[in-house]
């Protein structure tokens, strides 16, 4: 065919016809693209565009017109697929971050998975979503786990100071030691104090050298210097943990250390040397059961704990407590020690300092016995015994006197108040603040002092935040802000940050490293709940600190269905199956690097046993043949 041909079947009607059928077909109509579609689709059916109309023009004088082709909705097809496999990627993590939540099996999670088809009939989503054991697993592990700690970590990164908390309990699956690692710090995004799960280490012995690599273990994405505080209990491996990691951090940098203001009190050590017989709690209960005077005990003891507890429960948040914490010890130590210390003497004592200095041995300190009050509830009870004897009245007394001794003995000894940072962060306490503007100054100055010398704000800085906090305090709209403050319903951070506005810089810095500091370890250990609720059976270690991570963001989100899940969320799930793929095969690789050792090791010994084999019986046939030559020349000799 030649140019000629060619130009005029270029030309034709049935050439023009053919190519804008193609020209159809292959062009999507953006009205169709475009039309509307399901926003999340439950029910997703395919339906026919508008007709695609295309003219092509003609070289010659006569047009050809376009002939009506139906198309199908390639682009609007593809669009609403993305749109359901986004959907069930959603729905699928949804339902993982709920079996996290209620502690659900992943087993359980599959079985209930499965039924939705047939819940939902109509529903492409219902249809589409596919969660067996091993997906619930490798979702949340591989997927939503590492999702959460890198946006931790993230968080981290931009904080300039943190609170590590930790403390161990034993795992009875793995039989080990697990150490669970809190994170506490100042959130810009919300301006409050958080405390997040970071992550779990499992110990084989519990000395401090094991606690410090894994405690180095656990905070290598943390740099050292922004560790403001180790919130701990009180054993003393803890204590050579922290005086360990205080010198290698003032090692490493000399200009900042670890702040301490104590530990978790709430720990007693028992005496080695007091062993107590077989089956001596027994003797002790029944012998007590025997005592008549037991219901009079009972009655002073529980008059006691009535005291105690509303402290206790007043510090198990997680909220910043530490402003309120020296008010309200001195005030607990006082009211225990005025039932037993001389009026005078307690009165004298004015300050926690001097509290602390009355000797509770001394007679001279400690009211008599005759006046000593028992209290109401026991003096009922007391009424109730028939003809009790003085002895045992005077026996009670004194037992009573000896527990409110150990019970002010144990805060002293553990108190926070021996720390000067506790008693100077007393000056964010609002009711202090109100009372007395010197007051609050006085305290402040305290703090200022530690922080100061611990290298977490200059001199400078210092002086700027004590004027600013004697501008703010005096202020009369600031006077009643802090007067009306409410501790049950208003968080304290909220207030300091509404008060310091933009212009008080060094206060506010001041304010967030205070109150991003722990009072206790009870986050900590209301984690050890938490965990007992998440193991099975043969769990995997890494399995229970994923789903720790987890249920700590859906409980920080307020639920599940507060949870943000972001296109990086379902990124990181949908890549999860390689992850997991991957791990596989690495955990696999090492099973075997270790069976192969194990192989070589065995060889090595059989060679190694084989060669001293061969090394003794050359050695006895080397001495045969000696002692055959020696017989030979004593022969000869003769």
């Amino acid at each position: 065919m030649g140019i000629a041909a060619v130009s005029s079947h270029a030309v034709s009607k049935k050439h023009l016809t053919a190519v804008s059928i193609v020209q159809s077909a292959s062009q999507t109509n953006i009205r169709a693209f475009f039309g509307a579609g399901p926003n999340l689709p439950c029910s997703m059916t395919a339906t026919t565009t508008s007709e695609c109309v295309s003219t092509v023009p003609s070289t010659s004088a006569e047009s050809v017109p376009a002939k009506p082709v139906a198309v199908a909705p390639d682009g609007k097809a593809s669009l609403n697929g993305f749109l359901v496999k986004k959907c069930v990627t959603k729905a699928e993590v949804v339902w993982c971050l709920n079996t996290i939540a209620t502690h659900g099996s992943f087993c359980s999670a599959a079985a209930s998975a499965a039924l939705f088809p047939i819940m939902f009939p109509t529903c492409d989503v219902a249809k589409k979503l596919q969660l067996g054991k091993d997906k619930v697993g490798y979702t949340i592990c591989y997927g939503i786990a590492p999702y959460f700690r890198n946006r931790l970590l993230s968080k981290l990164h931009s904080v300039p100071h943190v609170v590590v908390a930790f403390d161990e309990s034993l795992n009875k699956i793995a039989q080990k030691e697990q150490m669970d690692v809190l994170i506490r710090f100042w959130d810009p995004a919300d301006d409050v104090v958080k405390t997040r799960y970071l992550t779990s280490c499992f110990l084989g012995h519990t000395r401090a050298e094991d606690l410090a690599a894994a405690f180095k273990k656990a905070t290598e994405n943390i740099e050292p210097a922004k560790i403001l505080q180790l919130s701990m209990d009180g054993p003393n491996v803890n204590l050579k943990l922290l005086k360990s990691l205080k010198q290698e951090f003032s090692a490493s940098d000399g200009n900042q250390n670890i702040v301490d203001i104590g530990s978790c009190g709430l720990h007693v050590h028992v005496k080695k040397e007091k062993k107590l017989p077989a089956c001596g709690s027994y003797a002790h209960v029944e012998t007590a059961v025997k005592d008549e005077m037991l219901p009079v005990k009972l009655a002073f003891m529980l008059s006691v704990s009535e005291e105690l507890e509303p402290f206790l429960a007043k510090f198990q948040t997680e909220k910043p407590m530490l402003p309120f914490l020296a008010t309200a010890l001195d005030g607990l130590l006082r009211s225990l020690l005025g039932r037993i210390v001389l009026k005078e003497k307690l009165d004298a004592a004015g300050t926690f300092s001097k509290q602390i200095k009355i000797d509770l041995e001394n007679p001279n300190n400690i009211i008599g016995i005759a006046a000593f009050d028992i209290g109401l509830a026991a003096k009922s009870e007391l009424r109730k015994i028939t003809k009790p004897s003085h002895t045992a009245v005077v026996s009670v007394k004194k037992e009573c006197i000896l527990f409110i001794k150990a019970c002010s003995a144990k805060i002293i000894e553990r108190s926070p108040l021996k720390y000067k940072l506790t008693r100077g962060a007393s000056c964010l306490n609002p009711a202090v603040s109100a009372a007395s503007v010197e007051a609050g100054q006085k305290q402040l100055n305290i703090a200022l002092e530690v922080l100061r010398e611990h290298g977490r704000l200059t001199g400078l800085q210092g002086e700027r935040a004590s004027r600013s906090y004697a501008q703010v305090c005096s202020n009369s709209t600031a006077q009643v802000r802090l007067r009306k403050f409410d501790r049950a319903r208003e968080r304290l951070e909220k207030l300091w940050v509404e008060l310091c506005a933009s212009s008080h810089e060094e206060l506010l810095l001041f304010v967030k490293i205070v109150l991003c500091l722990s009072h206790g370890n009870s986050s900590v250990e209301r984690g050890f709940s938490v965990n007992k609720e998440c193991l099975v059976e043969n769990m995997k270690e890494e399995s229970l600190v994923a789903q720790r991570l987890v249920y700590d963001e859906v409980s920080a989100a307020g639920g599940v269905a507060e949870v943000d899940v972001t296109d990086k969320m379902i990124d990181m799930v949908r890549s999860s199956n390689i992850k997991w793929k991957e791990d596989l095969e690495r955990k696999k690789k090492e099973r075997l690097d270790v069976l192969d050792a194990e192989r070589k090791k065995k060889r090595t010994a059989a060679l190694v046993k084989e060669l001293e084999s061969k090394k003794q019986k050359l050695i006895e046939d080397a001495q045969l043949q000696v002692s055959m030559l020696q017989q030979e020349i004593e022969s000869l000799k003769q």
